[in-house]
């Protein structure tokens, strides 16, 4: 049973996630983090318009996620206000 998350927990893991992994990609995220797949992608996709990821379209035209510089201080400003 997946436990309810506050949103931004949820951002520091996924945050985390790609930046510990590299390029990854939503089905990784959505596998590691117990979520379904739709709410991976979507949470990448919106991570992507705030600039703390960027993404390229690999095989079988799906994207590869990275985290940005900007990602890199959103980890730092959820871990120095804990959520």
């Amino acid at each position: 049973m997946t436990e309810k998350l506050g949103f931004t927990e949820r951002q520091y893991q996924i945050l985390n996630h790609v930046q510990d992994n590299g390029e990854t990609l939503s089905k990784e995220v959505a596998k590691k983090l117990d979520i379904d797949i739709h709410n991976a992608s979507m949470r990448l996709k919106d991570y992507y318009e705030n600039g703390w990821l960027s993404r390229e379209r690999g095989a079988y035209g799906r994207f590869k996620y990275t985290i940005t510089e900007q990602g890199e201080n959103r980890i730092d400003w959820l871990e120095e206000n804990r959520f």
